[in-house]
């Protein structure tokens, strides 16, 4: 037998049960989950609640409302690369000097 945790010792003395609780963060990729979930929240099995929106959410939804034309993946690699040309390029030089 192995030795018994806090929790077995705690439930054996006060002779009842601990119970944990699990937080867990889901991702959500079938929107069909979410009545799934309504319904164990209502035989009180799960409790949901929302988070709140950050500052930085809020500004990054406020940007993205503001965009006229939606940005292309191949304009997003364009723009990392010109990035990355311009931060680099000082130190491949001094590096080889």
């Amino acid at each position: 037998m192995s030795n018994p945790s806090i929790v077995d010792i705690l439930s054996i003395r006060n002779n009842n049960y601990i119970y944990t609780m699990d937080l867990l963060r889901i991702e959500i990729l079938n929107p069909k989950v979410n009545q799934l979930l309504g319904e164990l929240a209502e035989l009180n099995l799960i409790s949901i609640k929302k988070e709140k929106s950050t500052a930085f959410y809020k500004f990054l939804a406020k940007l993205r409302r503001k965009s006229k034309d939606k940005i292309t993946l191949d304009e997003i690699i364009s723009e990392v690369e010109t990035v990355r040309k311009k931060r680099y390029a000082g130190k491949a030089t001094k590096g080889h000097s």
